[in-house]
């Protein structure tokens, strides 16, 4: 089982050391055996090894179902998501944060994809997704659902609440704002803008005490319906993405031309797999191209990469003793083969951001803040150069609170054809 962490494997040993945790290795050592074990340790200390049922529930699941690149599909499966009707459909790639619904016994609560760098155990906003305009009488019935959460509003003031506060620019930065707010503040933002949290509900997984993840989506979207029906009934301002079968592709130029990421293609047959690993047969994401440079009708891919070090400012250069540049990885998959590998340097970065993440040690010694290792952004270039295979004139697009080195995988294949 894979985690999304951002803890290196001998930092997990490290700390299981200082916690006088003793981890029993079978096989092969992975990041997985240390992470149980921290959370075995932090349910005792935190939740007396009895944690709720919304976490007990969640913890159920490695991961959300994730989407498999386009790039990496052959040439004959691609055609096929666009030509069959019969198994494939399109839905909008939204562009927020992801996060599984939770709803039991008329209370809520909502898990990130991702563990707690402090505790190892899902993240949950339950107390920052303010739920008190909810008409829970109305709900008849318990589920958890897979869905997407955006902001309604775009440009969002966070600094009248919290010091260092930013006013946001897009839906992704006023929602990944809000939620990185303590609850209180975040909930009294959501009531002066009239609650602007909406959710974009793809998926159904658990339905009144029973796993629905073995059904097919076709069988799956029965229940999403009637629970969607519901949350609106309630006052839950919920949709399903716009998503087309019939003129997939008018569906997914519209949406590229519209600004959006572009589109997951999804198999209507297909069951629910809750792991890190992202099956062919099952979600497919296609992006809009890296800086036009795929064209298949402008079909591509972006990149999401972590950061991973940095370059010391040029001497002669206004941002002398700072950081000058910042390296970013990803974790390349060759069949067994998984390693880490420099996709790109970006040295075009704004000043206050190189003053926010430059330090000086007690030697004098110029470095990177450490918690700024391991971020996520998605990343631009002109294209990938043939020796290092890089990203060359790389930028920055935006980035992505939500996401964590584990999901900046690549396969080689894929990175290779972006080799112009």
């Amino acid at each position: 089982m894979a985690y999304a962490i951002s803890r290196t494997l001998a930092e997990l040993k490290q700390e299981c050391r200082d916690l006088n945790i003793n981890v029993e290795i079978e096989g092969r050592e992975t990041k997985a055996d240390y992470v149980e074990a921290l959370q075995e340790s932090y349910l005792c200390s935190k939740h007396n090894s009895n944690p709720s049922k919304h976490l007990r529930l969640r913890m159920n699941l490695e991961s959300p179902m994730l989407a498999q690149r386009y790039k990496v599909l052959k040439d004959e499966e691609q055609q096929e998501l666009w030509q069959d009707k019969n198994r494939w459909y399109f839905e909008k790639k939204m562009d927020g944060v992801r996060m599984l619904m939770v709803y039991t016994s008329e209370v809520f609560d909502f898990f990130s994809r991702n563990l707690s760098v402090e505790d190892y155990l899902p993240i949950s906003y339950q107390d920052t997704v303010n739920t008190a305009y909810i008409d829970k009488s109305v709900i008849k019935d318990d589920f958890i659902l897979d869905t997407e959460v955006i902001s309604l509003e775009d440009n969002i003031n966070t600094a009248e609440h919290t010091s260092g506060g930013v006013i946001t620019e897009t839906q992704l930065q006023a929602i990944t704002a809000m939620l990185a707010l303590e609850g209180p503040k975040s909930i009294a933002i959501q009531k002066e803008l009239d609650n602007p949290i909406k959710f974009y509900a793809f998926d159904c997984i658990w339905w009144n005490g029973e796993w629905l993840m073995d059904k097919s989506l076709r069988e799956r979207r029965k229940y999403l319906r009637k629970a969607i029906q519901q949350l609106k009934d309630a006052g839950v301002k919920i949709d399903l993405p716009p998503a087309s079968i019939s003129n997939k592709k008018a569906f997914y130029r519209a949406i590229v031309k519209g600004g959006g990421e572009g589109v997951i293609s999804k198999n209507i047959n297909y069951e629910y797999i809750p792991t890190s690993s992202r099956r062919r047969e099952g979600w497919i994401k296609i992006k809009r191209s890296m800086a036009k440079t795929l064209e298949m009708e402008g079909i591509g891919d972006t990149i999401e990469a972590f950061v991973s070090g940095f370059d010391p400012g040029d001497p002669e250069k206004d941002w002398a003793g700072m950081v000058g540049a910042i390296h970013f990885s990803v974790y390349l998959e060759s069949g067994d083969d998984y390693k880490e590998h420099k996709i790109a340097k970006v040295s075009g970065i704004p000043m206050e951001l190189r003053e926010e993440i430059t330090e000086v040690d007690e030697m004098a010694n110029l470095r990177m803040k450490r918690g700024f290792y391991g971020r996520v952004a998605s990343i631009d270039g002109q294209c990938v150069t043939a020796r290092a295979k890089r990203l060359k004139h790389a930028v920055i697009d935006q980035w992505r609170p939500d996401k964590s080195p584990e999901d900046c995988t690549m396969e080689r294949d894929f990175l290779e054809s972006m080799i112009l």
